[in-house]
């Protein structure tokens, strides 16, 4: 899927990526390169409070269809590492691990119907025993992608494959630093290609507007964390509509906390920190 991203800040061009995916899940191989062009602005020394390397981040991860069916919940463990993305060298790998709902799985309404139609080959081929289909799945149980953080910016790919591929229409999960306080904003546009696999239900302009509500208080497991910031986000399609995302961000060792994602056609995704495993 081919993505062109800005972000924008009082009508002044801060950031351009350009992005073509590539990921390998066994029969299929999505494209993927990844190019970002800082201004002076954003270009800063790394350190990793957020995405120390001896953290493992383990979400829950819900699917929620109508806005009240939870079809799946999952684990979904992110973990930072310092080696430079093979795909982008000025992002650093961020590895994301899949738990998933098997089962549930099986009633998931894939909204690209060329993926519909190339799962159900899959598993007719498995069903029929056919050689080489006996292993098939179209679920993903690993990924490695990028993140960037330092003294201007903190930003990452949310988890993307299997069910959670709506989030291509939601601001990625970003923080620029020197806005962060009450009512700071900033915007960022990303233009959706026609890729590979055949994405033209998603294709069109997204255009996010954030906004920084103000300090909350939030939990990770039973421990309550105050002070964190409650950044929305209003992400409106070219042609499918507006679609909202709510992040709740702890700046100093969290990260964040929670990842709120509603769609235009009343399917949501929540990731919410459960814990940090330290190693």
């Amino acid at each position: 899927m081919n993505e062109m991203r800005v972000i924008y800040k009082n009508n002044k061009h801060v950031q351009v990526n350009k992005t073509v995916i590539k990921t390998m899940n066994m029969n299929r191989i999505i494209l993927l390169s990844l190019s970002l062009i800082f201004s002076s602005e954003l270009i800063a020394q790394n350190n990793f409070k957020i995405f120390d390397t001896t953290k493992t981040f383990v979400y829950d991860a819900y699917f929620i269809e109508n806005n009240v069916d939870t079809l799946t919940r999952e684990l979904i463990k992110l973990k930072a590492n310092n080696k430079p993305w093979v795909y982008q060298k000025k992002q650093k790998e961020l590895e994301i691990s899949y738990y998933p709902d098997s089962l549930n799985l099986e009633k998931f309404m894939h909204p690209f119907a060329a993926e519909r139609k190339r799962i159900a080959k899959g598993k007719s081929n498995r069903a029929q025993g056919k050689k080489r289909w006996e292993n098939y799945t179209w679920i993903t149980k690993s990924e490695t992608t990028g993140f960037i953080e330092n003294d201007s910016l903190i930003w990452l790919h949310p988890p993307r494959s299997n069910q959670y591929q709506y989030t291509y229409l939601s601001a990625y999960p970003e923080v620029l630093l020197k806005e962060l306080r009450i009512g700071g904003n900033w915007k960022s546009q990303l233009f959706i290609a026609r890729g590979f696999p055949n994405n033209k239900e998603f294709v069109g302009n997204v255009i996010n507007d954030f906004k920084v509500n103000g300090l909350v208080s939030d939990s990770v497991g039973e421990k309550s964390i105050t002070n964190c910031w409650e950044i929305e986000s209003v992400d409106t399609h070219s042609i499918l509509g507006e679609s909202r995302s709510t992040f709740i961000f702890d700046e100093k060792y969290y990260g964040f906390i929670r990842m709120e994602f509603e769609y235009y056609n009343k399917i949501k995704i929540v990731f919410k920190l459960k814990e940090i495993i330290i190693t």
